[in-house]
């Protein structure tokens, strides 16, 4: 915000106030954040990262406000009018790691999924779909939030010897699903996204815990691409005691491409104002995307109006990182 404000003049021309709302994770947190917005007549909301989308999308848009952020993965996020995704998110991210399993000859497909309604439930509803599109059969196993190690978890997953598998959660689950991994010693193919490098999951496994891996993400925050570049220059000024890797990442880009799709506001800063502005942004640049852009007509992804984009981003991990990605084929 402090450099839109100073740097970018804020949102069409007038700075940027925030009210935040930290939400606990759970719905009724979620709910209240979002009634908390609507009775403070926000312009608009920017969501960083969330599994509760089901329990503040309704009530958001249902206010007339735009709802936005890098990604979802929940109904409500990813169909709701007034509801904009810069990223192709969750679904990008399921489809582009069965379009890549199957290209590698793997023919099941083993995938760790934080057990909550967003997660599960997408998986389930875009996962499934998609493993059986590709020829490749899927097998998910539900790990429940905050669990420290899913060993149980991860040795029911490998016991019908999948030729690849998946890791969809936040650090936590990454560390406690890779290491057990690990400790296997299986060669199965990994396939993550990028909460799996961040260095509170390479100091519990080890750098060798991921190296190799397949990294299936919309945010580009490691190579030395431009917007990478800008983006830790920024960090650098602002919170320079901040890991680019993770939060701050998922945190930059939904408020960075929520500036950049606001650009074109005419007049007054209003929530319509601001919801003609998205729905008319085009050809944006994405935000750490890797040389993605994005387009909030809700037509990018067939029978999903949130997604403004349709297309991650792969790179493979080594010594903890990814040095270049590539937009998915």
């Amino acid at each position: 915000m402090k450099y839109a404000n100073s740097y970018l003049g804020g949102i069409g021309g007038h700075p940027i106030e925030l009210k935040i709302c930290k939400g606990k994770e759970d719905a009724a947190s979620a709910a209240d954040c979002a009634n908390q917005f609507v009775e403070a007549k926000v312009a608009a909301v920017v969501v960083t990262n969330t599994g509760q989308g089901d329990a503040m999308a309704p009530i958001i848009t249902k206010a007339g406000i735009p709802y936005t952020s890098y990604s979802g993965a929940s109904g409500s996020e990813l169909a709701s009018p007034n509801s904009f995704l810069w990223t192709a998110g969750f679904p990008a991210v399921l489809a582009t790691m069965a379009s890549h399993a199957a290209s590698e000859g793997h023919k099941s497909v083993t995938l760790y999924v934080t057990d909550n309604a967003a997660a599960l439930g997408g998986a389930k509803a875009m996962g499934e779909p998609a493993f059986k599109a590709a020829g490749v059969e899927l097998k998910l196993v539900p790990v429940p939030l905050g669990t420290p190690d899913a060993t149980p978890q991860v040795s029911a997953g490998l016991k019908d010897k999948p030729g690849a598998i998946g890791v969809v959660g936040d650090a936590t689950m990454c560390a406690s699903v890779l290491k057990p991994l690990k400790t296997l010693g299986t060669d199965v193919e990994k396939m993550v996204i990028n909460y799996c490098t961040e260095d509170s999951v390479l100091d519990a496994i080890g750098k060798d815990g991921v190296e190799g891996a397949t990294m299936i993400t919309s945010t580009d925050a490691t190579s030395s691409d431009d917007e990478v570049v800008v983006y830790k220059a920024i960090l650098g000024k602002y919170a320079p005691d901040v890991n680019p890797i993770g939060a701050a990442s998922a945190g930059y880009q939904s408020m960075m491409g929520f500036i950049r799709a606001a650009e074109g506001v005419q007049g007054e800063v209003t929530p319509e104002s601001l919801i003609t502005a998205i729905s008319s942004a085009k050809d944006v640049p994405l935000p750490l995307g890797a040389g993605l852009t994005f387009s909030c007509d809700g037509k990018q992804m067939p029978g999903l109006t949130g997604p403004c984009s349709a297309k991650a981003i792969v790179g493979t991990v080594k010594d903890g990182s990814v040095a270049e990605y590539a937009p998915a084929s």
